[in-house]
């Protein structure tokens, strides 16, 4: 008997041996699949002068980094013999040097938050920007405010310095000019025929967008809290408005075309700019308490 149980204490002393010895090897296997990994990312970012890229698998590359001080900068169409087609996601989020950028025509994809936060005064996007990156559901600006009721863009979100933009995109993504409260200025391309979700929301200062004719929709809270936008014409395509697309904004006067034929509609429950909720119906109040408007 005491035999049996000796040969027992042995198993079991060997069986926990090579539970450590395989717990161990585990262990190793894993940081050494974790380094490899972090190897590869790091291999994918290269640097030329002040800026920092990635590789596309078409042999184009994206900006994802800018370490230079000067305020005028300019986006390059070649980095190292590759054409520059992507400005990557937050690649100058929440920088504080530059002022001006200007955006080469190679330029298509502009990642989500590239631009949010930074000191940017001015902004020209060209026609050839058509794919925005958006984030997860959840998405968090420079202020460290939260959003998760949509998949958003922000490329320029919060940028408190700028006053005027000309973007000639076919669709003006979610988010993109959110809370920018100096933005003065909008002009919007001859093709420009989407304006998404809270595009301008809460840029009280913006006094003039110039829009074209081929505009087909307005996105619900597109220019909500717009206080300063006393006008806006709407060209004679327009087919949707989305609720509180202008509520509480400066707006004066406004003629909406006959080819408007859908109202977007919140949920059941609604509040309006002044604060006061409703739960009483599903609302659109594209208009409600703009308190300037007379026409």
């Amino acid at each position: 008997m005491g035999g049996k149980l000796k040969a027992l204490k042995k198993v079991a002393a060997f069986g926990c041996v090579a539970m450590l010895v395989m717990t161990a090897v585990l262990t190793d296997f894993g940081k050494a699949v974790s380094g490899m990994v972090e190897v590869q990312a790091e291999e994918n970012r290269y640097t030329s002068g002040f800026w920092t890229y990635v590789k596309h698998d078409d042999g184009t590359v994206g900006i994802s980094a800018y370490a230079g001080l000067e305020e005028d900068v300019s986006i390059p169409e070649m980095i190292d013999d590759m054409t520059v087609t992507a400005i990557e996601t937050k690649a100058f989020y929440n920088n504080k040097n530059v002022g001006v950028i200007h955006i080469p025509q190679t330029i298509s994809t502009i990642g989500y938050l590239a631009f949010a936060g930074s000191s940017i005064t001015s902004i020209e996007v060209p026609e050839t920007v058509t794919t925005w990156g958006e984030t997860g559901y959840y998405g968090e600006l420079p202020s460290g405010k939260e959003y998760s009721d949509s998949y958003m863009n922000g490329a320029f979100a919060e940028c408190k310095e700028l006053e005027n933009v000309v973007i000639e995109s076919e669709t003006i993504p979610n988010y993109i000019f959110f809370n920018c409260t100096k933005l003065k200025n909008v002009k919007l391309g001859k093709k420009t025929k989407y304006i998404k979700e809270r595009a301008f929301s809460n840029d009280e200062a913006i006094e003039r967008v110039e829009v074209k004719s081929e505009l087909l929709e307005v996105g619900y809270e597109s220019f909500w809290e717009c206080k300063n936008l006393s006008s806006i014409t709407l060209g004679e395509k327009l087919q949707s408005v989305g609720y509180f697309a202008f509520a509480g904004s400066g707006l004066q006067s406004i003629e909406i075309p006959e080819t408007v034929t859908t109202w977007g509609e919140t949920g059941y429950y609604a509040t309006i700019p002044s604060g006061k909720e409703y739960s009483d119906s599903y609302m659109n109040g594209a208009f409600a308490e703009c308190k300037e408007l007379e026409n």
